[in-house]
């Protein structure tokens, strides 16, 4: 993004990461956090539409310092669906900057007239960097997230149908309507 700015020199990171050992699970979840407190916008919509404006990825900044607790939920829901509630401050720290990386990937590509939140437009590429995650966690070998969501989701079925091999079978033919 050659042709933004990104000029934070009067912010600096609020909690620091004060171990070299081991990040705690405060540094984890608050690592987005600026100070002093960027400027407040009633809507995050905003921060969005005045980065994209002005190029100035400071906005985008201001836009994550308020974001992360939204994120950090995501993240938190995400494992409490999966059953998986095993907390690891470095590993939730992966699962948020992979979704930081979402965030910068398609703030370019959001088109505010749309009349969709960015946060909306985000909602599925969340998903994704989050399934990714999960997918490089797991030891299958798959070549994309998108084989690996049909695998999960067929995986699903079989678990739902009582682990029963001829009705999964049935059960996916018929929603992809094949014999």
């Amino acid at each position: 993004m050659p042709e933004y700015t990104w000029d934070m020199k009067e912010y600096a990171s609020k909690y620091g990461f004060y171990t070299s050992e081991n990040l705690s699970r405060r540094e984890a979840e608050r690592t987005l956090q600026l100070e002093p407190e960027p400027p407040k916008e009633s809507d995050l919509n905003n921060y969005i539409i005045q980065a994209q404006q002005q190029k100035d990825l400071r906005y985008l900044s201001f836009f994550l310092h308020h974001y992360e607790k939204m994120l950090n939920g995501r993240i938190y829901s995400f494992w409490r669906s999966d059953d998986n509630e095993r907390y690891d401050p470095e590993r939730f720290l992966d699962y948020k900057m992979t979704c930081v990386v979402a965030v910068i990937e398609r703030f370019s590509d959001y088109d505010p007239s749309t009349g969709a939140d960015f946060t909306t437009y985000l909602y599925p590429f969340i998903t994704d960097a989050i399934l990714s995650c999960r997918m490089l966690e797991e030891s299958w070998s798959v070549d994309s997230l998108d084989q690996y969501k049909k695998i999960r989701g067929i995986a699903w079925k079989y678990r739902t149908s009582g682990e029963n091999t001829k009705k999964t079978i049935s059960e996916y033919a018929t929603e992809k309507n094949c014999k």
